[in-house]
């Protein structure tokens, strides 16, 4: 069990010229023991609302579900 406790999108940087810069997405979720941050897509992003509580499912670093 879970609820997103904050998101964020962090400074993105480009090192090369003329390159464009890759939008990165964080959604925080807290667990009775934990917290827990994922990088996620920006559909994914807009739909997480800070305390949406349940399920979260994860394999090491990567988002499974959050039901």
């Amino acid at each position: 069990k879970a609820e997103v406790s904050g998101k964020y999108k962090p400074e993105s940087v480009s090192n090369y010229p003329g390159v464009s810069k890759e939008e990165k997405y964080v959604v925080i979720f807290q667990t009775k023991d934990e917290k827990l941050s994922f990088n996620v897509s920006e559909f994914s992003y807009n739909n997480y609302k800070i305390k949406d509580k349940g399920t979260l499912r994860y394999k090491g670093s990567k988002l499974i579900s959050f039901k």
